[in-house]
């Protein structure tokens, strides 16, 4: 896939969580996909790897506009209540890699990494280091 399809497919998937919907299924995500970029995306298919990093690069950006109060939050208990509602919209990412699996790698819910970042003081203007 080509970056500016990839661009495209990740603004499309963001436009639909900012705009409150979502999937419950991943299957609903792959379809949305095959609409999107005129393609059909197969279950075990090389796309669906890619697809489902597209849906996790579209929920962060939708994260980070809520935490940057570009939605309607008033307090940070705002902020994390829409963190969750967006973490109940987003279809399960099941898809592994090889590469993955023999990292472990798995993403932390975006909820209790901004809840973490919270406690600790974590804002834009702070520099961390992941160990991991």
């Amino acid at each position: 896939m080509e970056a500016e399809q990839l661009e495209h497919l990740i603004q499309s998937y963001e436009a639909h969580f900012q705009d409150g919907r979502g999937f419950d299924r991943i299957t609903e995500a792959r379809k949305f996909a095959s609409d999107v970029l005129s393609e059909s995306i197969q279950a075990g298919g090389a796309l669906t790897k890619v697809v489902d990093e597209a849906v996790e690069k579209a929920i962060i950006r939708t994260s980070q506009a809520i935490v940057r109060g570009e939605a309607d939050a008033e307090n940070s208990h705002d902020v994390f209540d829409q963190l969750v509602d967006l973490l109940d919209r987003q279809p399960r990412l099941g898809v592994r890699t090889s590469t993955s699996v023999e990292q472990q790698a798995y993403s932390t819910p975006i909820p209790i990494g901004y809840l973490a970042a919270t406690l600790a003081g974590i804002d834009e203007n702070t520099t961390v280091y992941e160990p991991t």
